[in-house]
């Protein structure tokens, strides 16, 4: 059974850090994270814990040793909480209107817990099985990329002023809110030639970074290289660390963050929608 552990997040966060490699960055950044809604931080054993299941609305995370997962994906599809009555909070109904089933969103993870949540009875979304996934890249350490960054850059610590820009770039997110709340919790970068916005960034919610563009007609003169080294450096001088996600597709922005000794987890972070069976 599932148990609602009491300790304090930021503590047990700290302490599965080690489970693996792609978290030691990741999760720090994550209690810094706005919630959508109450979290809910859920372990096989609250005494000596080997699986963390993180319940946010209705988008959950799994994290642990491998050989715990197939129990604690079971229970999850059984709905075996301790207590009961943990969840649904108000946004996973939210969620499961907007679906029109009862689902969660599975996150951040490889193709391991989604094969055994199918096995365990749920079911995906055929849309969905296509879908690609996308690399995780860590860099730590001092700033060392100064050299490499050849245009005028600034950051923008909070607030909407590239929210426009932004939205040219971004096309998941049709109503603009989660660029919006992006934006405000800050910061973002900007590249500039003579006073015009030639590149442009932002950090997403866990801290990762935003996505890089470049309108076409500013493209191949390394507008982008100047910004991705310049943000970087900021996020090395103040975090210790700067982590991203690149989708598989995305050679180019592979090469890019191959420049700069990023560290690749080989296996892609995949998202997938999964419903329980319907009743019948």
């Amino acid at each position: 059974m599932l148990s609602v552990i009491e300790e304090e997040q930021a503590a047990l966060l700290t302490r599965v850090r080690g489970w693996h490699p792609g978290f030691e960055h990741w999760l720090l950044n994550y209690l810094e994270m706005p919630p959508v809604s109450p979290r809910v931080m859920l372990v096989d054993d609250p005494a000596a814990p080997h699986v963390l299941l993180m319940l946010e609305g209705g988008r959950f995370r799994l994290m642990g040793k491998e050989e715990h997962w197939p129990v604690v994906v079971a229970d999850l599809f059984a709905r075996n909480f301790e207590p009961p009555d943990v969840w649904p909070d108000e946004k996973a109904r939210e969620i499961w209107q907007e679906q029109g089933r009862e689902c969660l969103v599975l996150g951040g993870v490889g193709h391991k817990p989604i094969q055994l949540a199918l096995q365990a009875g749920f079911e995906d979304d055929p849309e969905e099985r296509d879908r690609a996934g996308a690399y995780f890249y860590c860099l730590t350490g001092a700033p060392r990329f100064a050299q490499m960054v050849k245009h005028p850059c600034r950051v923008v610590n909070a607030g909407l002023e590239l929210y426009e820009l932004m939205r040219q770039a971004i096309d998941y997110d049709e109503e603009g809110e989660y660029t919006r709340k992006c934006l405000e919790q800050g910061p973002s970068f900007v590249c500039e030639v003579e006073g015009e916005p030639v590149c442009w960034s932002c950090t997403h919610l866990g801290g990762t970074m935003g996505m890089i563009f470049t309108p076409e007609k500013h493209r191949r003169r390394g507008f982008a290289k100047s910004l991705a080294a310049f943000q970087i450096n900021y996020m090395l001088e103040t975090t210790g660390h700067a982590t991203c996600h690149v989708m598989e597709w995305n050679e180019a922005s592979q090469r890019m963050v191959a420049l700069f000794g990023m560290n690749r987890f080989n296996e892609p972070m995949i998202r997938r929608t999964l419903f329980w069976p319907e009743e019948g």
